[in-house]
């Protein structure tokens, strides 16, 4: 039993709470899909049914292909085609009587040809003229080709030409000046062997390229060999090569048209003199000797980069380059402060001078975990004093005092240093060099010295610092500060005057270095740590060098005393 909707509707509105005979009504009113529906619950379904066939009657029917067809024959007196198995043409004109025949070749129009080997040549030319001629047979066709051909020719590696001349297949391509070659998608070439264009002189282009100067992947250029070989290489590797493959000059001149402005500047860092770098040391001075290193005095925009012995730049928040000085003697002295995080790599670290963009120089720096410092004992000098007041050494110091004008003391090592291992010697000398003028230059008084390693003998210094009097005008005295290389004193221009009474000091440290045959000797400012001079002095003959240091008393008048501290020998380590 159904409910009619509009009472259903009726139950199921906003705040309407249905009861449970509603619901049940409601569920009734429709089918559910579990239920079977009967014919006669689907409107019209009766009326369809009984206008359809019966399928007993289908059997009298005949398919569109007429494959259920039993009786052919009597479909074709039905349909009055009877007559047309007499009079059908078979595709292979079998069954054409001769008088059939000659009915086709008159509707065709053909009937004036001969019946047999015949070509046809009926057609219009490029003008739109019709063509007349002669077309051979097979016979005719073999007596003016084929027959005329040696018997060598017939296989496949020739080929008829149109005069009939028979060509070796192999010479066909080989003439490309007259040919116009395009290729197709997909096309190309590979080499299976070596492959030589001998342009015999002739010029060769290739047109029509694209332009890739802006798209970064285009990055190789093609090189050649003296033989004519050709490869590739990456631009930007072969352009970090090129000065490789220079002279000297060639590199200058180079440089120079690079309109970078330092066709003067190119540099020869030939080797490191003062080269350790120390882990746990935040500054350090390397000094390099060179060729035309003079040459960076006075530039502009030059930097300097450190490159790691794993390849890598030092980051630039870990090191400066403080400063750098150069010398008239080709050799750079370079002062970096590192941060204290930083730890060394042991291995060699890489130095690169820098001007605009270009690299005028690099050099190796070695870099140590550690070293060791040890006082030179008192057992491994002998002092000589002649006539000073105190020459003393205990314990890395030298106390020296006197007032006789020209008294002296001598300390000296009593041994050669060792000529095998490397080592840093470093002290510092500080005290009165210049006394008060009372009014002539030969009442001046000083106390000046002469430190650093004898040659041979031991009997003056070859390498090392001093500090003398410089006699002025009445009433002026002047110190100043000299290094001594080879036995020639040069002035470093650090220089101290006195005028009237005032006595003055000259304050120096000194770091006297061996590397193999190599000694340096590197002089400070003790007050203010700037570097005065690093020079190089190359012990060739392998003479036997000593510790010597000598103090002179000058003058008249009042004692002078100075003292010479920190002598201490460094290990690498």
């Amino acid at each position: 039993m159904s409910t009619d909707k509009t009472i259903l509707k009726s139950w199921f509105v906003t705040a309407a709470k249905p009861t449970q005979d509603q619901f049940w009504a409601w569920m009734d009113s429709y089918y559910h899909k579990n239920e079977l529906l009967s014919m006669n619950s689907i409107y019209g379904l009766e009326n369809i049914l009984a206008n359809k066939a019966e399928a007993s009657a289908l059997q009298y029917l005949a398919v569109k292909d007429g494959s259920n067809i039993e009786n052919p024959e009597q479909w074709k007196d039905k349909l009055d085609i009877t007559l047309l198995d007499s009079n059908k043409a078979n595709k292979d004109a079998t069954e054409l009587s001769p008088e059939n025949v000659e009915a086709w070749r008159g509707t065709l129009g053909v009937g004036n040809l001969p019946k047999k080997n015949i070509a046809t040549n009926d057609g219009e030319d490029d003008d739109g003229n019709p063509i007349s001629g002669t077309s051979y047979t097979k016979e005719q066709s073999d007596e003016k080709y084929y027959k005329k051909v040696d018997a060598q020719y017939f296989n496949s590696n020739y080929v008829l030409l149109a005069d009939g001349t028979p060509k070796a297949a192999g010479d066909l391509g080989k003439n490309i000046a007259n040919s116009s070659l395009t290729s197709v998608a997909g096309a190309g070439m590979t080499l299976g062997s070596a492959y030589t264009w001998n342009t015999a002189g002739q010029y060769f282009y290739i047109t029509g390229l694209a332009d890739k100067v802006n798209e970064s992947s285009y990055s190789n250029v093609m090189l050649q060999n003296a033989s004519g070989q050709l490869g590739y290489g990456n631009l930007t590797q072969l352009f970090m090569k090129f000065p490789e493959s220079m002279t000297v000059t060639q590199r200058n001149d180079w440089i120079s048209k690079m309109n970078v402005d330092i066709a003067n500047t190119y540099l020869q860092l030939i080797t490191v003199i003062d080269g350790n770098f120390i882990n746990g040391t935040t500054d350090s001075v390397i000094t390099i000797y060179g060729l035309n290193i003079n040459r960076l005095q006075g530039l502009d925009q030059v930097t300097m980069e450190l490159i790691g012995p794993d390849g890598n730049p030092v980051p630039d928040n870990m090191f400066d380059v403080i400063s750098y000085s150069v010398n008239n003697n080709s050799e750079l002295a370079v002062s970096f402060h590192f941060e204290p995080s930083y730890i060394f790599m042991t291995g060699e670290y890489t130095l690169k001078v820098i001007r605009k963009l270009v690299i005028l120089g690099e050099i190796g720096i070695t870099a140590y975990n550690s070293y060791s410092d040890q006082v030179m004992s008192d057992s491994e000098f002998n002092i000589i004093n002649n006539g000073l007041t105190e020459a003393t050494y205990s314990n890395g110091i030298l106390n020296v005092s006197g007032v006789t004008s020209g008294a002296n003391a001598i300390m000296k090592s009593i041994n050669p240093l060792p000529a095998i291992s490397d080592y840093d010697i470093m002290y510092s000398i500080s005290g009165t060099f210049i006394g008060a003028n009372w009014g002539a230059a030969d009442q001046s008084r000083s106390l000046y010295f002469y430190s650093g390693l004898s040659l041979g003998a031991g009997t003056s210094v070859h390498i090392g610092g001093q500090a003398v009097p410089i006699y002025g005008q009445l009433g002026l005295n002047r110190a100043g500060s000299f290094r001594i290389m080879s036995g020639v004193a040069q002035a470093l221009g650090y220089n101290v005057e006195s005028t009237g009474s005032v006595q003055l000091a000259i304050s120096l440290k000194i770091d006297i270095q061996k590397r193999g045959q190599r000694y340096k000797v590197v002089i400070y400012k003790q007050d203010d740590d700037s570097l005065l001079y690093a020079g190089l002095f190359n012990n060739t003959n392998n003479d036997p060098m000593y510790f010597y240091t000598q103090f002179v008393k000058s003058g008249y008048g009042a004692s002078m005393s100075s003292t010479l501290t920190a002598l201490t020998k460094r290990t690498y380590i």
